[in-house]
């Protein structure tokens, strides 16, 4: 899973202590881990961009006041 850091910690991945600084964005392949964090509010997930495979059949969009 892809997360970002809100805030500065250290976190145990895998048996391991390692230190996240805010902004980071990591890949962790820890679910337990990546769970802890943000259940913690120490990170939040990052979903990926949606690409749009096909376009809309209609030309022009609809206004809504």
């Amino acid at each position: 899973m892809k997360i970002r850091i809100l805030q500065n910690f250290n976190g145990l991945v895998d048996g391991r202590s390692i230190r996240f600084k805010e902004g980071q964005e990591v890949d962790l392949l820890d679910p337990v881990a990546c769970d802890n964090f943000l259940r913690g509010g120490y990170a939040e997930l990052v979903k990926p961009a949606v690409k749009v495979v096909e376009k809309p059949a209609h030309a022009k969009g609809i206004k809504v006041k």
